[in-house]
């Protein structure tokens, strides 16, 4: 969310606390009801979008480094086993090198590279201890990291998803709010306390600042600042001033 959603979903959820506390004050089946329904159900679809994207994401993550742990370890050996081979196999050390760097492309390009030139050596690794389905495990780790990529990326375009989801629940509570900014103070005329409790809660606060929601939109609204009239310093000639003086 952005800095703006999150002050506007704090206030949604103090809205949301204040229906609840003074239910009885506003009947079922009334306008304030549905309008404190609607800000509840908006509230309870930004958390739970919000919860699942961040497991979504603290998922994806997690298999990531799974599989690049596991592919790295694969062509670690293999490696290893590649430099003992180098001193009776002239070059077989050189056809394996280690990714020079340790990201995920990087892993994931080395998986590869092993893959293809381990194929004509299987029988050779197999008798330096290797298990025998290694060239196998080897094409699956690759294959488990490939996927766990395009988890990732895919989770970045549902990103975009995502934020359309929260962009309308926060836009259709802030709506609701700005409603029922009429009906509870209508409601409540004769409990100023109450109605001091409202318009507090019902303040969004941007950066620090709090700002009144108004009855048809989010957005504030600003009285317009009156500057005082300068009267104008007429000018003094030379003379004037000599004379003066």
């Amino acid at each position: 969310m952005t800095r703006r959603q999150e002050s506007q979903y704090r206030m949604l959820g103090r809205v949301r606390t204040f229906g609840e506390l003074h239910k009885e004050r506003f009947p079922e089946g009334s306008e304030s009801a549905k309008g404190f329904a609607v800000v509840r159900e908006m509230v309870e679809k930004i958390e739970g979008f919000t919860d699942s994207r961040a497991t979504a994401k603290r998922v994806s993550r997690q298999e990531k480094r799974v599989a690049k742990a596991a592919l790295a370890a694969r062509i670690g050996a293999i490696a290893r086993s590649a430099r003992m081979l180098g001193k009776s196999v002239p070059g077989a050390d050189a056809r394996f090198p280690l990714p020079t760097r340790q990201g995920d492309v990087a892993v994931l390009q080395g998986g590869r590279l092993f893959v293809k030139e381990a194929e004509p050596l299987k029988d050779t690794f197999i008798r330096c201890g290797l298990p025998a389905t290694f060239h196998d495990d080897l094409q699956q780790a690759v294959a488990a990291l490939e996927n766990a990529i395009a988890g990732c990326d895919a989770g970045k375009t549902g990103l975009f998803v995502w934020r359309k989801a929260i962009r309308e629940a926060v836009r259709r509570g802030v709506d609701a709010v700005g409603s029922l900014d009429v009906f509870v103070v209508n409601t409540l005329a004769h409990d100023t306390m109450l109605v001091d409790e409202w318009k507090k809660g019902r303040r969004v606060e941007y950066f620090g600042r709090p700002t009144a929601v108004s009855s048809s939109s989010e957005t504030a609204t600003v009285s317009a600042e009156t500057t005082a009239p300068v009267t104008p310093v007429a000018d003094v000639g030379e003379g004037e001033v000599r004379k003066a003086s």
